[in-house]
């Protein structure tokens, strides 16, 4: 039986290689079989660092309807040793499996956990918590993929020196919707319950986790704003293959990198 932590890819993911990417929600896609096929991508973000010629890619087979532009998802994609997801969606399916198991310690001993439910003016929280006698959660749950060896460039990162083989970031592009949910998130420990933002690594190449200051300058103040009102913080590298992707370990967030 699949572990909590574990997101399976059922049906089997499909390999290619990465032709171009046509806009913010479309890819080319040239598989093994031949074909050549267009790949729904729901990360809008830059997806700076991933994007090399010919990259080695898995997608997901989607059902046909009548919604679908494309037959295909865009998930996983190879940077050097390694595969990275870039699905946004797969982080909130994990997180919400995870911790209505009960698998992640620091959100551990709720006994109802909903999804999208309505917390401020124009936010959904993704997943609410709440158990009899403790502090109702909300928790919102972020994808990253880059880091501060795969910054364009020209961009400034953090220092990776002994001390990290490198550093997650986020984001990889101005968010103004991220910067909204944190500040939700602080209004929300304001009112006495618990603020969380769960920030979910598709790629196990680093040590710790930072806000991309260079990027968005706006929201790393806010992080360690709200961080400092309260608001939890904490960071997960996955295992990443074709195969599954596992929550596997915490890192630790620097709010002041180095």
């Amino acid at each position: 039986m699949p572990s909590p932590l574990d997101h399976v890819f059922d049906p089997p993911l499909v390999p290619g290689r990465l032709i171009r990417r046509d806009n913010r929600f479309i890819a080319t896609i040239a598989l093994d079989d031949g074909r050549r096929v267009k790949a729904h991508c729901t990360n809008t973000g830059s997806l700076m660092g991933v994007l090399t010629r010919s990259a080695r890619v898995y997608l997901r087979p989607e059902l046909p309807s009548k919604t679908r532009r494309t037959a295909f998802t865009w998930v996983l994609v190879r940077y050097r040793r390694h595969w990275i997801g870039i699905d946004t969606l797969l982080p909130n399916r994990l997180g919400y499996q995870a911790t209505a198991a009960n698998a992640i310690p620091e959100v551990r001993g709720y006994t109802q956990v909903r999804r999208e439910v309505k917390y401020a003016e124009r936010s959904r929280v993704d997943l609410f918590l709440t158990a009899p006698g403790r502090r109702d959660c909300y928790l919102e749950i972020k994808n990253c993929h880059l880091t501060a060896t795969t910054l364009d460039e020209g961009i400034a990162g953090p220092r990776v020196g002994r001390r990290y083989r490198d550093i997650a970031l986020f984001p990889d592009a101005v968010t103004d919707r991220g910067l909204r949910h944190l500040r939700d998130l602080a209004n929300v420990v304001g009112q006495g319950h618990r603020g969380v933002l769960l920030v979910t690594i598709q790629r196990n190449d680093c040590d710790a986790f930072a806000a991309a200051a260079a990027i968005d300058p706006a929201y790393a103040t806010a992080l360690a704003e709200v961080a400092a009102q309260g608001v939890e913080i904490y960071a997960y590298a996955c295992l990443v293959s074709p195969q599954r992707v596992r929550l596997a370990r915490p890192l630790p967030v620097l709010l002041s990198p180095p």
